[in-house]
């Protein structure tokens, strides 16, 4: 009786080893699937990368040519299910964790963690067609707090402008009165970032020298 059992023991533990083997195995295709369906992605924007620098101060043609990097992939990745989850868990997480440190003065990661989410969003409702409500309000609100962002040099990205642009269901949140009320903020808010520019260079080179002397008596110690 006792050798009947150990035999049953065994050969539960044995089945339950091929099921985790089997499921290992998928969840490796699933991952390899998953990686070369994201080098396709990354090698259609390889391959327009040059166009989009020549076509920038066209945005109709810039639109386009983001639109064709996806067509010849967008039938076999929109199907992706697993990867659509995927996408989806990340934003949400993501955006949650922004909205918690999101204030009015947003460093320079935050900054362009926002940019990024901002851009995989809208990647995400291009290939999956998939819209989030809570989602769409937090992108909105983040740019009702900060409507401009410096993204390199003098070149600044407004992000209620780039959402509207990009996500058409987004006109339906944000109406004509509202837009301009939104282009007033902006306006506003370059105008008081200008007028402090003077105090806030101050500031950094007075920082920046205190973290010198700091640095240096750190080094003779």
């Amino acid at each position: 009786m006792g050798g009947t059992d150990w035999d049953f023991d065994r050969s539960e533990d044995e089945s339950q080893k091929v099921v985790g083997e089997i499921q290992l195995r998928m969840y490796g295709q699933f991952l390899e699937k998953y990686s070369l369906q994201l080098q396709e992605i990354k090698d259609a924007l390889e391959n327009n990368k040059r166009d989009f620098w020549d076509m920038s101060i066209d945005p109709a043609s810039l639109q386009r040519a983001v639109e064709e990097s996806f067509t010849a992939i967008k039938s076999d990745v929109g199907k992706n299910v697993l990867l659509a989850e995927e996408l989806h868990l990340y934003l949400k997480i993501s955006l949650n964790t922004l909205e918690s440190k999101f204030t009015e003065q947003l460093d320079f990661e935050s900054a362009e963690l926002w940019v990024k989410l901002s851009s995989l969003y809208i990647l995400n409702f291009n290939l999956f067609g998939t819209s989030d409500k809570r989602m769409n309000k937090q992108l909105l609100e983040f740019s009702k707090k900060i409507p401009s962002v410096t993204l390199y040099g003098n070149v600044l990205w407004y992000p209620e402008h780039f959402l509207v642009t990009h996500l058409p269901h987004m006109n339906k949140l944000i109406d004509k009165k509202a837009q301009q009320s939104a282009m007033l903020t902006r306006q506003n808010y370059l105008q008081q970032k200008s007028q402090s520019l003077q105090k806030n260079t101050q500031t950094f080179i007075f920082q920046w020298s205190r973290y010198g002397l700091v640095a240096s008596k750190n080094g003779e110690g």
